[in-house]
Formats: C-alpha cells, sequence, structure tokens
C-alpha cells in the first residue's frame, strides 16, 4: 500500500496516493510496524506538499522525523551496523523533506537550518550522491538570499561529487543553476558556456525534457544579447520537444521567450500570438 501510495503519486493522483498512503499507515499502527508508519508519514507529507497543502506536510514530516529518530535510537542499542544507516539515512530525509517545506514557504533560513542537518548525517554514511543533492538544495537558498557567491561554492561541491560518480543528470541540474545564476550577473559568455555544457549531458542521457529547458535556457541568454534571430531558434527548438512530450510547463515557458522575442523585434502580432 506504501508502494502504490508512491505510485500514484508519481502520476499525479493525488487523492488515490492518500488513499493508499493512510490506509498503509493504519496497518502500520495495527500491526506495530514503526519503520513502514515512518515510510507512511513521509509518503503522505510529500503527496500533501505537493498539493501545496504545507502545514499537512510538515505535520507528517515531523512525525516521520519523530519516529525515525526512536528507530536509531533502538538501532544504536542494538548496535546493527545496518539498522543504524537505515534509520540515519531516514532522518537525513525528513530533515531534507522539512527543508523543501520551508523553503516554499520562504523561510529560507529554516530550509538552510534542515538542508545543512540533512548534509550532516548524508557525510557520516557516506552517501555521496545524497551529499551532492544536499549541496544543490543549500546553493538554491543562497541564491534565493542573493548570495551567488556561496551558492556557486555549493553548486561546483556538488559538481565536482556528481562527475566522480557519474551522475549525469545531477552534473546537469548544477550546470543549469550556475548558468542561471551567470545570466542574472550578466556575465552572458559563462552562462552559455555552463548551458551548453547541461545541454551536452542532457543529450547524452536522452533527457527530452532537461533539453527543452536547457533551449529555452539558451534562447533566453542569446535574447539578452539581442541575437533575436538565433534566440528564437532555440526558443522553437524548445517549444517543439516539449510538445513532443507533452510538459505544459516547457511549452507555457517556450511560448513565453517566444512573445519576448518577437517584442523586442517589433513583431507586436507575433508577440501576442505567442503571449496568448
Amino acid at each position: 500500500m506504501n508502494t502504490l501510495c508512491w505510485a500514484y503519486k508519481n502520476i499525479g493522483e493525488y487523492d488515490t496516493g492518500l488513499r493508499y498512503g493512510n490506509a498503509a499507515l493504519d496497518l502500520g499502527k495495527k500491526i506495530n510496524f514503526s519503520s513502514g508508519i515512518a515510510t507512511s508519514y513521509n509518503n503522505i507529507g510529500v503527496i500533501y506538499w505537493n498539493q501545496g497543502n504545507y502545514d499537512q506536510a510538515l505535520e507528517n514530516y515531523f512525525a516521520s522525523l519523530k519516529i525515525r529518530e526512536a528507530l536509531l535510537k533502538r538501532a544504536n542499542r542494538s548496535g546493527n551496523p545496518d539498522e543504524i544507516r537505515k534509520s540515519k539515512m531516514g532522518i537525513a530525509w525528513s530533515y531534507g523533506n522539512i527543508g523543501n517545506i520551508y523553503d516554499e514557504q520562504g523561510n529560507s533560513d529554516k530550509a538552510l537550518e534542515n538542508y545543512f542537518a540533512a548534509l550532516k548525517i548524508f557525510k557520516e554514511i557516506n552517501d555521496k550522491q545524497r551529499i551532492a543533492d544536499s549541496y544543490i538544495n543549500i546553493g538554491i537558498i543562497y541564491e534565493n538570499k542573493g548570495n551567488d557567491d556561496q551558492a556557486l561554492k555549493n553548486y561546483f561541491a556538488s559538481i565536482k561529487i556528481y562527475e566522480e560518480l557519474g551522475y549525469k543528470y545531477g552534473t546537469a541540474v548544477a550546470y543549469d543553476n550556475i548558468g542561471i545564476i551567470y545570466a542574472n550577473q550578466s556575465n552572458y559568455e559563462q552562462a552559455l558556456n555552463f548551458f551548453f555544457a547541461s545541454l551536452k549531458t542532457k543529450e547524452e542521457t536522452g533527457d527530452k525534457q532537461g533539453i527543452a529547458v536547457s533551449f529555452n535556457n539558451i534562447g533566453n541568454v542569446y535574447l539578452h544579447q539581442n541575437k533575436i534571430a538565433e534566440a528564437k531558434k532555440q526558443s522553437l527548438r524548445s517549444l517543439n520537444i516539449a510538445n513532443e512530450i507533452g510538459s505544459k510547463d516547457d511549452i507555457k515557458e517556450a511560448y513565453r521567450s517566444l512573445s519576448l522575442c518577437d517584442s523586442v523585434a517589433g513583431n507586436w502580432e507575433g508577440a501576442y500570438h505567442y503571449h496568448q
């Protein structure tokens, strides 16, 4: 039932997901299955997060965290290294999820507090990918706070680990984040370097949604450089791929970029068409 809860969450059928999550939670309590209960609380929290119900999400994340902390105490008493690692992993995940909610609520200090707590535990258990993921989360908060230096420091730290692991998806995300900072700083050449590096990585993995994002990012930089024809070319590439895979968010962003291109070029009819 926990697995079905997560599966329905992944396809956006949140009501069905909650039904299975709550059924799993009730059963877990009935049979006193602590780790299963913690998973249920976490899954339910993620669904509430996706629905924008942040108070309910936090309530469930904290409930999951409390159980996982109790499981760690039990594992420490038994001395079972596998159980200790598993419990620490669950606690770190809870901290990360709680940080996500505080980020959504604009509470950057609380978000950082929880992301750093997650990072500390991932370092203890030497989970390198999660360490790199934490650096990304921390970098995003610093970027939102306007601290570009700290944001870049964390993004570059994540790239180093992702490249060691050969995790191309994470590498591409970090490249994009760095490119966005440089674009916002009007350092367009550096921005393009990282956006093209991200594009290449995504093409190697066949990440079509990511490719659509990259084309649009590149187009936006060209637009800032007043290279209107090249900007529109890249945005159209993004639109074609977004339509192919049915990614509405990316279709919207491509139309927005195309509207700006035609607006700058003085093509008011085209700008209006894409805006609509």
